[in-house]
C-alpha cells in the first residue's frame, strides 16, 4: 500500500507510517502527479482515489493504466441528481467507480450506462462516533473546537471560507 496526499506534505520527503509510505501532493491538484509517478515506479494492481473526480483530468484512469497501473478505482462522492457529465466522463476511464451509497450507485449508472459501480458504502465506527445525550464529565462549554470540511483549490471561495470566518467571529465575539 502506498499513500498519495491529495494538498498535503508539498515539498516533504516520503513520510511512513505503520510501514506505509505516505507521499506528498506534488506540485498539481489532488497529487495526480504524484499518483502517476507512483504508479511508473511501482505498477500497482489498484490505484484507489478517495476525492471528488471532477477537478482530475478527464482522462485520468487512462493515464494511471499508461503510467503502469492495472486500474483506477475511483471512490467519489456524487451528491448530484442528475450526476453532471464532468463526473460520468471521468468515470469512463476507470476499471471500476466505487459508489459511497445506493444514490451514488443509480446516479453514476444512469449517467453513464456502460459503467457500472460497485457500492462500497462510506461509513463511520459508530462505537467512536455516537450520539452523546449528556456532556462527558470532562467538558468545558468555555473550550472546544470548531471543524470545517472543505477544500478549496481555485480562486472563488466556492466552499464559503469568508462567511464561515465572519460567522465564527461573530460568535466568537459574544462567547
Amino acid at each position: 500500500v502506498r499513500i498519495v496526499t491529495n494538498c498535503q506534505l508539498i515539498a516533504s520527503p516520503i513520510m511512513h507510517y505503520d510501514g506505509i509510505a505516505h507521499f506528498p501532493c506534488g506540485f498539481s491538484t489532488l497529487g495526480k502527479d504524484s499518483v502517476l509517478t507512483v504508479c511508473k515506479e511501482w505498477k500497482p494492481d489498484m490505484v484507489v482515489s478517495l476525492t471528488d473526480v471532477w477537478p482530475l483530468p478527464e482522462d485520468f484512469g487512462a493515464q494511471v493504466v499508461r503510467a503502469g497501473a492495472k486500474g483506477w478505482y475511483p471512490y467519489a462522492p456524487v451528491d448530484h441528481d442528475p450526476c453532471p457529465s464532468i463526473v460520468s466522463d471521468r468515470l469512463k476511464f476507470s476499471k471500476m467507480p466505487l459508489a459511497m451509497s445506493r444514490f451514488a450507485v443509480d446516479a453514476m449508472s444512469s449517467a453513464a450506462p456502460n459503467v457500472v459501480p460497485w457500492y462500497l458504502p462510506h461509513v463511520v465506527d459508530t462505537g467512536v462516533y455516537k450520539y452523546m445525550k449528556d456532556a462527558p464529565q470532562n467538558f468545558n462549554p468555555k473550550k472546544f473546537v470548531v471543524g470545517m470540511v472543505a477544500m478549496n483549490i481555485s480562486s472563488t471561495d466556492r466552499k464559503g471560507f469568508q462567511p464561515a470566518l465572519k460567522t465564527f467571529a461573530k460568535f466568537e465575539k459574544n462567547h
